[in-house]
């Protein structure tokens, strides 16, 4: 770990060789995970991404911070009050009106052919 010009305590990347790689994916900043800086930022994310996969979210911070203990604040998605509400009860099949008759009836497939001038053929 070092800092840098700005007072921002970094990660020493391993990858300074690579080519096109930007310099806060090869020196992310370090945040406590208890800080609020670090909340607001996972707040961010969450929300950027849809309230979707935890994981998902964890990899795209973790491109361009490395929060301590970010594996266990999973409590963001827990107080997320649009993830409360679509998580919290399963939706309800439309109700769907009956079949009717003609498509219950008991009889062999194929046995009335569609009308030609307005008659029906048996076979």
């Amino acid at each position: 770990m070092e800092i840098d010009e700005n007072g921002v305590l970094r990660l020493k990347g391993r990858i300074k060789a690579a080519k096109d790689v930007s310099f806060t994916l090869n020196r992310p900043a370090v945040l406590s995970g208890d800080s609020s800086i670090a909340k607001l930022i996972m707040k961010h994310y969450h929300e950027r991404f849809n309230h979707g996969n935890h994981n998902t979210v964890m990899n795209e911070i973790r491109q361009k911070y490395y929060i301590s203990s970010l594996r266990s604040k999973r409590k963001i998605a827990h107080e997320c009050q649009w993830c409360r509400i679509n998580r919290s009860l399963p939706k309800m099949p439309s109700a769907e009106g009956d079949l009717p008759p003609e498509r219950l009836r008991h009889h062999q497939p194929l046995h009335v052919y569609g009308g030609r001038l307005f008659r029906a053929y048996e076979v």
